[in-house]
């Protein structure tokens, strides 16, 4: 039965199940030996409207590790000012590097799963080095709020760190999708050029 003989009630359900058309400057992608094909839209266009690609997922997960890597952040920093009695801004150096061990192992075995694992990513190394070179950027960036809160208006030392530290994060996860755990662009060679 084609969609001319349906009752008009269930025309639209003809149209939804007919495969859509392609969007210009988009090519059909063979996607197995059978003979159907599928298309790919650029990834530019999910980029341009929005958060493609599963980025939103990732960028609410990567906001509980940050919160996992604060909650270290901040116990570090209490325990280094409180107890072994070290200057507030020596100690957020050291709590810092602690909660970036954390989120970085966090971050790789659950947030980036997949873009670790790709036989094209980076290596190991190489993500931890940048990660820790991001997370100290951000570090020297984040003392002088944290010194401005605490020693210039008074803060408590706590809530400076926990505020700096929030400042920052969007910033960090912007670098670390799109650059430390980017997964590289193939060039696929079943895409068909045409003519």
């Amino acid at each position: 039965m084609s969609a001319e003989e349906l009752p008009q009630e269930l025309t639209w359900i003809a149209a939804m199940a007919r495969p859509p058309a392609p969007e210009p400057g988009v090519r059909p992608v063979r996607t197995s030996a059978r003979p159907t094909a599928s298309y790919v839209a650029p990834s530019h266009l999910e980029r341009v409207r929005g958060w493609g690609e599963g980025r939103l997922v990732r960028g609410l997960q990567f906001g509980l590790v940050g919160l996992a890597g604060l909650a270290v952040n901040q116990a570090v920093l209490a325990g280094l000012v409180s107890l072994a009695h070290w200057n507030y801004l020596l100690a957020a150096v050291v709590s810092s590097q602690g909660s970036t061990v954390t989120t970085f192992i966090i971050n790789e075995l659950w947030v980036f799963r997949r873009a670790a694992l790709d036989p094209g990513a980076r290596a190991l190394p190489v993500r931890f080095l940048v990660f820790d070179a991001l997370n100290t950027t951000s570090l020297a960036l984040r003392l002088p709020v944290l010194f401005g809160l605490t020693s210039g208006l008074g803060v408590n030392y706590l809530v400076s760190n926990f505020i700096a530290v929030i400042v920052f994060l969007l910033l960090r996860f912007a670098v670390a999708d799109g650059w430390i755990w980017r997964r590289p662009a193939r060039s696929d060679p079943t895409v068909s050029t045409g003519g």
